[in-house]
């Protein structure tokens, strides 16, 4: 399932992704391996079975059988695109578990604010809403066409508490931390999922950081996506070794160090769970 979005494009970069990832399950341990008391309560918390939302997923459902065509300006691929609703659920959309599991783990930080970069059709927004049903859950998205889909589903889920910016990451994420700042936010949690190259996620690491709000983790999703996102996951980690980074497999976390054991950690769940 990790692999299949990898078939489309140039085989060098395949390979690569099958070698990241065999390496990754080489040098993966289960949470017998990790002493910090936080982090070991942090995976107990991953490891349980998520619960599913029905109405999300049902949602997803209705998405992956949408043959309808859907015609759009990709930004940060700079170039049009055309490809039926069904092929993107497929291929884009976290999984139920994934996202169910994801939710989870932002619970445990409990977050006054949820920043998502990159709405895509809505479904993971969904779940951290849910799940956090306090926490101003904000997204971005960069294409309106997709945008309007998860709209669609969030309305079909009834759900009405979650907040949508359309535009360039450059331009709204600026916004929002500006916002945030004002607003005073006491907790934030940044889930990016687009735009995944070198250059721009450096960049909206640097604003994060630079925004001073008192954000508590950062996800990075698909840190095995190219050679130039998992360059820019060990470069973060070179830059702030007093904190906690940690190897998911398919994400990537960053965790404030902040009365924290530092270091680096590259975690599995047990297989058998």
């Amino acid at each position: 399932m990790v692999l299949s979005s990898f078939m489309f494009r140039k085989s060098w970069d395949f390979f690569w992704v099958v070698k990241a990832w065999a390496a990754y399950l080489l040098k993966a341990k289960g949470n017998r391996w990790l002493h910090p008391p936080f982090l070991c309560a942090l995976f107990e918390v991953y490891a349980d079975s998520p619960g599913l939302v029905k109405q999300v997923e049902d949602w997803r459902i209705k998405l992956q059988n949408n043959s309808e065509p859907l015609s759009y300006y990709d930004p940060g691929a700079q170039k049009k695109r055309s490809i039926a609703v069904a092929s993107l659920a497929k291929r884009a959309l976290l999984s139920g578990p994934a996202a169910a599991r994801l939710a989870q783990m932002v619970s445990f930080f409990s977050p006054d604010a949820i920043l998502e970069m990159g709405t895509s059709l809505g479904t993971t927004s969904a779940y951290l809403a849910v799940a956090n049903p306090k926490a101003h859950v904000l997204t971005l998205e960069g294409v309106e066409p997709i945008a309007q889909l998860a709209k669609r589903g969030w309305d079909f889920a009834g759900i009405s508490s979650i907040e949508l910016r359309l535009g360039l990451f450059s331009d709204t994420l600026p916004q929002v931390l500006n916002d945030w700042k004002m607003d005073q936010k006491q907790s934030v949690l940044v889930y990016i999922d687009g735009h995944h190259q070198f250059e721009p996620t450096l960049a909206y690491w640097k604003m994060l950081q630079d925004s001073k709000l008192p954000i508590s983790a950062v996800v990075f999703d698909d840190i095995r996506w190219s050679v130039g996102m998992w360059k820019a996951w060990n470069t973060m980690k070179q830059e702030r070794p007093g904190d906690v980074w940690l190897d998911m497999g398919r994400q990537g976390w960053w965790i404030s160090g902040k009365d924290k054991t530092p270091g680096s950690w590259t975690w599995r769940r047990p297989f058998f769970r």
